[in-house]
This record gives structure tokens, sequence and C-alpha cells, in this order.
């Protein structure tokens, strides 16, 4: 998403295979909050031999699974979220990444569940 762009909804789910890159004034959040539970997401790589990519969903409904089901090799799937970058939600917060996740963002989630999943996760200056 391009510097200052904002996007948002009940739920909003971003997907790619390569990459998915937050710029510095970026801001993607949910509205609300939903007492439904998750739903499950099945991701798949059209004409692709494995399922390494990059998803991240916000929602005002709680953290739903994700599956993948097929072969992760973590050649491809980077996350990175830019410093000045927002990811909010009042509910539920899910960032997948088969490679690597590279966040210098804000994290803004209150009273919520949040879940990672990636290679290698940073945040700030240090991997973890």
């Amino acid at each position: 998403m391009a510097n200052n762009a904002q996007l948002s909804g009940a739920e909003v789910l971003l997907a790619a295979k390569d990459e998915i890159h937050l710029q510095s004034g970026a801001k993607l959040s949910s509205e609300g909050r939903s007492t439904q539970s998750g739903v499950a997401y099945s991701l798949v790589n059209q004409g692709q031999s494995t399922r390494d990519g990059v998803f991240v969903a916000v929602s005002s409904a709680g953290l739903g699974d994700v599956s993948r089901g097929q072969t992760i090799t973590g050649k491809t799937g980077n996350l990175v979220v830019d410093s000045g970058a927002t990811i909010a939600s009042g509910n539920s917060i899910r960032l997948d990444a088969t490679k690597d996740t590279q966040f210098k963002g804000l994290l803004d989630l209150s009273d919520g569940a949040l879940a990672l999943s990636a290679g290698q996760i940073s945040f700030g200056c240090c991997a973890f």
C-alpha cells in the first residue's frame, strides 16, 4: 500500500504470492467489533506447486485459521511494514508470511487477538 493510503472495512484481507508492503503513512484497519467467530481461510496459489505467500487479515470478527495444505518452501512471501505505517483492529489481526515479516510500524489492537506466522519475524531493530 502506498504511503498515506488508507483501507478499512468490517474485514479487510490482503494476499500476495511475493510481497505485501505497507509504506510509511499507510493504514490498514477494521471497523467495529463483532461477536462472530473467525473464518477459516484456505490459501491457494493457482497454477503453482507451492503455497508460499503472504496473507494479512484485519477483522471486526474473531481470529480465523489459515490453511495452506501444500508444500511451503519459504522462498517467497514477505510482509514489510515501514515505520509510520499502521495495522489496526478492535478484534483480530493475522499476519502470515511464508518467508519473512519485517515490522517497523504501529500495531494497534485493543482487547483482541493477534496471530503471527513467518519463517523469520523482525520488530523494529531486531529479529526474534
